[in-house]
């Protein structure tokens, strides 16, 4: 039987340089001693509370011991950035900011954002385009983001909403609007992200409070 030699080609590779050589060392080391110190942590913790696969998930401390090293916790990843960034980033989102403003503004990813916004229990603030201007006493102006809006809040259909004096026995008139949020007066009524409900705006920490919900225009 033929013997068969293979001879494998080593390919040449220049070394890195100095600085870099001296760097990657230094993040190898400090990777190695941040992986002992959590070995230790997990010994510690095993020692005191048998194997981690039987504590419980409520376990406040596996849950901090979790935050510390698992890269993918939520906590993590909010607990690096800035708290001046985090601020910021909240203070656009409530008064009504789009997410391209907010980034620019805070100068953070849109991940960023996404995630401060989901940990807070924030939602993005539509620009509202239309405004009912009560003319009549006993109204309330009211403010949507669309023309489906108006027509539930009135009653009315499409090429009525058009029509000034039927908008007028309602008793209003219709003004085309670009306001977000905060630019919005406080007890007016609004609808913001579907088409039936409506709600009395109560300061800017108001957005579609569920206890401020009101009844439609009859």
């Amino acid at each position: 039987m033929t013997e068969l030699k293979f001879a494998w080609k080593k390919d040449r590779q220049s070394p890195l340089p100095e600085e870099e050589q001296e760097y990657t060392g230094k993040r190898h080391q400090d990777r190695h001693v941040d992986f002992l110190k959590r070995l230790e942590r997990i010994i510690k913790l095993e020692k005191k509370r048998g194997s981690l696969v039987t504590i419980a998930d409520s376990d406040q401390e596996l849950i901090e011991f979790q935050r510390e090293n698992n890269v993918f916790f939520k906590d993590k990843r909010a607990r690096i950035i800035d708290p001046e960034k985090q601020d910021i980033i909240l203070a656009c989102i409530s008064k009504g900011y789009t997410l391209t403003e907010v980034t620019h503004i805070s100068h953070c990813s849109a991940t960023t954002v996404k995630q401060i916004m989901c940990d807070a229990g924030l939602v993005l603030r539509p620009p509202f385009k239309y405004c009912l201007k009560a003319i009549k006493k006993g109204k309330i102006d009211f403010y949507a983001r669309n023309t489906r809006q108006l027509s539930h809040y009135l009653g009315l259909s499409f090429y009525e909403i058009k029509n000034e004096e039927q908008l007028r026995l309602k008793g209003y008139r219709l003004r085309k609007i670009h306001k977000l949020w905060y630019q919005i007066p406080n007890n007016v009524l609004y609808s913001a992200n579907d088409v039936e409900t409506i709600y009395l705006k109560k300061g800017i920490q108001s957005f579609e409070d569920k206890e401020l919900k009101v009844q439609k225009e009859v």
